[in-house]
């Protein structure tokens, strides 16, 4: 499974920190059929590709 996620940091005013990440999990949008095998932990419980965003925001 691959996986692609960046965060970048922005410095809006002297006491403002913005911090956006963005990411893409599963981009091959690969199926995990390994239902009833021994390695299941590491099963996929939500298969499909998925979007990810989020924003971190920082006052000093």
């Amino acid at each position: 499974m691959w996986n692609l996620h960046t965060t970048h940091l922005f410095t809006c005013f002297k006491h403002l920190t913005l911090e956006p990440s963005f990411g893409i999990d599963n981009i091959f949008n690969k199926v995990d059929r390994r239902i009833d095998s021994p390695t299941r932990k590491y099963a996929l419980y939500s298969p499909g590709r998925m979007l990810v965003v989020g924003l971190k925001i920082k006052i000093k």
